[in-house]
């Protein structure tokens, strides 16, 4: 098995506000994809916030290629800092059943541009193929740092 065929699945959701063009969050979401892969479609779903006002939550799944090249482009993006930390970060990142999670600054991604952030973001869930045998934090650890040896953290 490649390292990069244990990327199974990324799933994103991102949150547009009552106060935002729910367009262009669609459009900043779909930044996180190389041009290259294809249809992506984004289900909608509207919930009443906190203070009643509403918000879409938008929420896409793509599988196989599909979600490795979306991860190739992540690692390929991210400038240096944002690359290290990154990788500093893989245990705090991942959990038992082989999910690496990111977030992404919104309004970063809709001019093209992926930087990590915390608030309201755009949120990547990248599901990895693990043995029983095997730590997830090493297997997320190996394909992001082959995935950096292609060209990652330029910036």
């Amino acid at each position: 098995m490649s390292l990069l065929s244990r990327v199974s699945k990324l799933e994103v959701r991102v949150f547009a506000h009552s106060t935002e063009d729910v367009d262009k969050v669609v459009k900043a979401a779909l930044n996180v994809f190389p041009r290259d892969v294809g249809e992506v479609r984004f289900r909608r779903r509207v919930v009443s916030g906190q203070y009643g006002d509403s918000i879409t939550i938008l929420r896409a799944e793509v599988r196989g290629s599909k979600a490795r090249k979306a991860l190739r482009r992540l690692i390929q993006s991210l400038d240096k800092d944002d690359l290290n930390r990154l990788l500093s970060e893989v245990p705090l990142r991942v959990d038992e059943a082989g999910n690496l999670y990111v977030r992404l600054d919104k309004q970063e991604a809709y001019l093209g541009r992926l930087r990590l952030a915390e608030s309201d973001p755009i949120r990547l869930k990248f599901s990895f193929k693990v043995g029983v045998d095997e730590s997830v934090v090493e297997v997320v650890e190996e394909v992001l740092e082959a995935l950096r040896s292609e060209g990652g953290g330029e910036g």
